[in-house]
């Protein structure tokens, strides 16, 4: 798959296959939107935790973060401008809804866009194909 509007932070990108289909599929989109409208791609910079350090830094102990779960993922935010990472956070709610939960925010760990598949769409089994 070739992917170049996305980067990876160090060796997240080892993770990319444990991600659902469909985040994948968001992030690819958020990508192409962000590289047409400022000329800029996106970092991803966590998709897969391990409960322990989920746990380590205050995780919730259900997050989707988790191997079981493959369904979020952090994007570096600094090299967009305040204005632009509002403009991002309102294009994916227009364009996403409810699907996506996406926001802009600082969780201890400096300013990021989060994004998570929403629980209800939350689709047990899709690594065997379900």
């Amino acid at each position: 798959m070739i992917m170049q509007n996305i980067s990876f932070k160090g060796t997240v990108g080892k993770d990319w296959d444990s991600v659902d289909p469909r985040l994948k599929a968001f992030f690819l989109g958020l990508a192409d939107h962000t590289r047409q409208k400022y000329d800029k791609g996106i970092i991803l910079t966590c998709l897969i935790r391990s409960v322990e350090y989920n746990l380590s830094i205050g995780g919730n102990p259900k997050s989707a973060h988790l191997p079981s779960e493959g369904r979020a993922g952090d994007i570096r935010s600094r090299t967009f401008t305040a204005e632009e990472a509002a403009e991002i956070v309102a294009w994916v709610k227009m364009v996403w809804g409810n699907f996506i939960h996406f926001i802009h925010h600082n969780s201890g760990n400096g300013e990021h866009f989060h994004a998570n598949i929403n629980h209800p769409f939350k689709r047990d089994g899709w690594r065997n194909g379900v």
